[in-house]
């Protein structure tokens, strides 16, 4: 017993002075000093004898956790950075701290397969170039955050292993490879070809591109991208391989919408991505995920704001869902046109090939779209006809304004593609409309298995174009009335809303798995409640 109790004994000591090591390491980081009054030839990195250009201190400066501090300045700098493993760059601030560069890319902080611990740190500088700020390959756990990026082609880059594009694949390829001729061809990532742990946030960019690739259990939140002024992508196009990445946050300005100019695309998306919180008025695009869901979802697309005005070419989709992907929720976003341009056609669209099921769209709120607020379309047939089953249409608002004669849920098909089976439409508001359900040019090859039911609507010619259905829609208990909303205030937020508890909205849906309040649902996206007084309260005396 005492030979045991004196081992455990030495193993405490013995992590203790490992901790303390580690600890002092740390706290003995060196800082290195560049300014504009110092000098590359000269100097030595210290506070009195500093560098001239970040570059050259980079070329100095390749201890794990040291730190170079650019001093408030302007500078231009046309080298290249290569940025050491665990070497961070600071800057006084992106208000006092600019760098100008022609080099492509600025910084360069790259390793290779299997990644590493990166642990770089960039923030607090304003850069301003051509080509492109900041590459990061094969390096975990970066930190890009508090900069501003100025008319940069990319201003940032950061993957794993760059992942490959192959048009056509015969089997066999190499893992993070996505096959365009066949999608079930295509070869994830392996565990080592991830950057993980990536956290990019409060940066401000104009008119430049973040092009985030093979990334995995990372963060992108609260950035504002303004790309307003000129064409030029936001976010991945075309980005490749996502896993468990949280979008949230961000502010994204669009000049239009179009093939080459899409505020996020991101193909290959797994292990409950998300897309939350975020402002934009450009499209957004998430493709593919041939080998199933991972729990509890592939994609999240949450309490967005897609209104626009933007001038649209072509594309006219606010969000697309395409091509072999399940489980994904589309929810409590709000979808509308706000302006002449009047650039969305459709506001969420389900297109492509492939194997899909599982996809739910509730609790939105869509305002004047021009056709149809949810289109399916099962014309493409790619390498591979749709089969789509279980698509949950619950508790939205359609609302296309007075005078527009469109439908709300758009079935797509040419007659010879794709299965369609399990629509579920159920506990949504329909306003100011022909169709509930319409089909063009006609319903799809084969379609079964799809309710209509526990819908209020208003304004609207009927609840199924039952002249183009071939019987695959039962409709059941619906209402139709005047809906007794709150009718002013924010289209988003309070204007849908049920007038009062006795509102004929209230309690009038059907229970279809998700939380509500009450003997049922109400119909629509937002629940009535009155918040109960607290009761068992003590008031204790001083």
């Amino acid at each position: 017993m005492r030979l045991k109790g004196s081992t455990h004994k030495f193993s405490v000591i013995f992590s203790a002075v490992l901790i303390g090591i580690f600890t002092a390491t740390s706290a003995f980081a060196t800082i290195y000093y560049v300014s504009t009054s110092g000098n590359d030839q000269t100097g030595d990195g210290s506070t009195t004898r500093p560098w001239a250009t970040l570059s050259f201190a980079c070329s100095r400066v390749n201890v794990f956790s040291d730190v170079i501090q650019v001093n408030a300045g302007s500078y231009t700098d046309n080298a290249q950075c290569v940025l050491a493993r665990g070497v961070k760059i600071m800057g006084a601030s992106s208000g006092t701290t600019s760098i100008g560069t022609t080099a492509n890319p600025y910084i360069l902080a790259s390793s290779s397969v299997p990644t590493v611990d990166g642990s770089n740190e960039i923030s607090g500088i304003a850069f301003s170039g051509a080509n492109e700020a900041i590459r990061s390959i094969g390096r975990n756990n970066q930190k890009i955050h508090d900069n501003t990026f100025t008319n940069f082609a990319t201003w940032l880059r950061i993957e794993g292993k760059s992942p490959a594009f192959v048009s056509t694949c015969v089997g066999g390829e190499g893992s993070a490879t996505h096959c365009d001729n066949n999608k079930l061809l295509t070869v994830y990532p392996t565990s080592t070809d991830w950057a993980t742990g990536a956290e990019i946030y409060n940066n401000t960019v104009t008119n430049s591109n973040l092009y985030p690739r093979t990334l995995k259990n990372s963060v992108i939140h609260n950035n504002s991208i303004d790309n307003s002024a000129a064409d030029r992508s936001a976010i991945g196009h075309t980005g490749l391989f996502y896993e468990n990445v949280d979008i949230y946050n961000n502010t994204i300005l669009m000049h239009s919408a179009t093939y080459t100019n899409i505020a996020v695309e991101m193909w290959h998306v797994a292990a409950d991505t998300k897309f939350r919180d975020n402002m934009t008025n450009g499209w957004i695009s998430f493709n593919f995920n041939p080998y199933g869901p991972t729990t509890p979802y592939s994609l999240e697309i949450y309490n967005n704001d897609l209104s626009s005005d933007v001038v649209s070419s072509v594309i006219h989709t606010a969000i697309e869902v395409a091509g072999w992907i399940t489980n994904v929720r589309v929810y409590g976003n709000y979808v509308a046109n706000i302006g002449a341009n009047k650039p969305w056609d459709i506001g969420v669209y389900i297109n492509g090939a492939g194997t899909m099921r599982n996809i739910m769209i509730d609790h939105n709120v869509f305002y004047k779209i021009n056709s149809s607020d949810v289109g399916i379309n099962s014309t493409q047939p790619w390498s591979q006809p749709m089969d789509l089953d279980n698509v949950y249409i619950y508790n939205n608002v359609f609302d296309h304004g007075a005078g527009n004669t469109s439908v709300a849920i758009l079935l797509e098909n040419d007659g010879t593609h794709g299965d369609i089976d399990g629509v579920f439409v159920r506990n949504n508001l329909f306003m100011n409309m022909k169709y509930g359900v319409g089909f063009w040019p006609q319903p799809p090859v084969t379609t079964s298995g799809n309710f209509f039911d526990h819908n209020a609507v208003y304004n609207m010619t009927g609840y199924v174009d039952s002249a183009h259905d071939n019987g695959s829609f039962t409709v059941g208990t619906n209402y139709t009335l005047t809906p007794e909303i709150i009718g002013s205030g924010s289209r988003w937020k309070n204007y849908y809303r049920p007038n009062g508890p006795n509102s004929n909205l209230v309690d009038r849906g059907t229970a279809v798995g998700l939380p509500y309040l009450g003997v049922a649902p109400d119909i629509g996206t937002y629940e009535y409640a009155v918040l109960a007084p607290p009761s068992g309260l003590t008031v204790t005396a001083p």
